[in-house]
């Protein structure tokens, strides 16, 4: 009888891209990942059970995509920034104010 198998990603994005006390990601990675399969595992008990993972901490995805300080957004966005007002106010459907 084949076994099922499953997939999941877990993201979660509001992390430092430097760590407060100096430390590097690499030496996080893993007791950060630990933590947050801990969370899932609470409220799914038995998920951490055979499971395999691949860890990308703000760090990896500087290095790997070359995102700038780690950020998978490139940068914050602000209410300014977003739906009818992005990319500024007033031009939300990209066409600048000045007429060619």
């Amino acid at each position: 009888m084949r076994r099922r198998q499953h997939v999941a990603s877990l993201f979660y994005q509001h992390v430092a891209p430097q760590l407060s006390d100096g430390s590097a990601w690499d030496d996080h990675r893993e007791t950060d990942a630990d933590l947050m399969i801990e969370t899932v595992d609470n409220y799914a008990p038995n998920f951490r059970v055979r499971l395999a993972r691949q860890i990308f901490s703000s760090l990896d995805l500087k290095k790997t995509f070359g995102l700038i300080g780690g950020d998978n957004f490139h940068g914050s966005l602000d209410l300014r920034q977003i739906f009818s007002a992005h990319p500024m106010l007033g031009h939300p459907d990209y066409r600048g104010p000045i007429n060619l």
